[in-house]
């Protein structure tokens, strides 16, 4: 099988794999006990933290391990809606937006390119600058891959704001684009371990200098009290070796497949869309729309041909329909299709992959 699906999830690095097995072979022990293995099991787990905090150039003590992304993104804007009100950005996940919806956030629209409209973000500062509580805008959108302009965000909030906190979805971009926490006036980044080369179910909150939020879970002083639970220590190991292992990625050689692949669709397909290339955008990420071609039937006869696509977010209820990304942006997002490469992809992969698409288009056109 072909994948060309690293947005969605991303194949386990072997250094994640070799990291994860490590701590298994420690045994069985709770990192909060107090006997030697226990020990040894926190000792791992704080070794992850500083690993991860130093891909960040931030504290080891400004790191909290998650359950993931989406734990990451809700304990911030239920923070932010503990305090005041939230805004958010109209292309976020949905895991910031429909817990910034139920709490009442004010939505910040995006340009056609699928960035940030930065004049109608200063306009709502200035309308709540009295009540704002958190801005949370991602790093670069999950399914066009466009770059959000932060350091011009967290300026802006700054100014206007002073006592907002911004939060920045750093899932997809993590390790591809620098973000700069703290120093730039980001406060608070969500990161997660399987969109890296890490396993499932292990993320992480970090935090800006003197940045606290009220803990989501409740129930023990684990993680300095921020996050109650059991932390996962091989987890941790595994997200923190896969952090390395991709800040040090040849990203510029996943750019080039990246852009191979749209050269040849573009060359093939002569009325392809593609969202938001008017965007500096993730160099894993190509957003295509195919004129008269279902997405759902696009990915399905993918999937018998022996490739891998997705038809949108696949953290969507909705990915196989319209696109809330592409409806922000003004796009018709009916049949959009998510074509997202990884630190695995090859030449090889790449080129079967351009055949087989254009191969299903023609049959589903004809």
């Amino acid at each position: 099988m072909l994948y060309l699906d690293h947005a969605a999830s991303t194949p386990l690095r072997p250094e994640a794999r070799t990291a994860f097995a490590d701590v298994l072979a420690l045994g069985p022990a709770n990192p909060t006990g107090a006997h030697a293995r226990a020990q040894a099991v926190r000792a791992a787990l704080e070794l992850a933290r500083e690993r991860l905090a130093g891909c960040l150039g931030v504290l080891p003590g400004r790191v909290v391990f998650t359950s993931g992304g989406t734990e990451s993104d809700n304990w911030a804007v239920r923070a932010g809606a503990s305090r005041g009100v939230v805004l958010y950005s109209a292309i976020e996940h949905p895991a910031v937006a429909v817990p910034a919806r139920a709490s009442g956030g004010i939505e910040i629209p995006v340009c056609r390119s699928g960035v940030v409209d930065l004049d109608a973000l200063e306009a709502v500062l200035r309308a709540h600058a009295s009540d704002a509580a958190l801005v949370s805008v991602m790093a670069a959108n999950n399914e066009t891959g466009a770059v959000q302009p932060l350091p011009e965000i967290a300026a802006l909030v700054r100014d206007i704001c002073p006592d907002c906190l911004v939060h920045t979805d750093g899932v997809q971009a993590f390790t591809k684009e620098p973000i700069d926490v703290g120093g730039s006036g980001i406060g608070a980044l969500s990161l997660s371990g399987h969109k890296i080369g890490g396993p499932v179910g292990i993320g992480a909150m970090v935090l800006g200098q003197e940045v606290e939020l009220e803990p989501l879970l409740l129930g023990g002083g684990q993680e300095r009290g921020r996050r109650a639970g059991t932390p996962d220590a091989a987890g941790a190991s595994a997200l923190a070796a896969a952090a390395v292992a991709s800040t040090h990625e040849d990203w510029a050689r996943v750019g080039f497949l990246r852009d191979r692949l749209e050269a040849g669709l573009r060359a093939e397909i002569d009325d392809l869309v593609v969202y938001g290339c008017e965007a500096p955008r993730l160099v894993t990420h190509t957003f295509i729309g195919i004129p008269q071609v279902p997405a759902d039937m696009a990915v399905i006869a993918c999937d018998r041909a022996g490739l891998a696509i997705s038809a949108g977010s696949s953290c969507s209820s909705g990915a196989q329909g319209a696109s809330g990304t592409l409806a922000a942006m003004g796009a018709d997002g009916s049949g959009a299709l998510r074509l997202s490469l990884g630190w695995s992809t090859s030449l090889d992969e790449v080129d079967r992959a351009l055949d087989i698409l254009v191969d299903v288009v023609v049959k589903l056109r004809g």
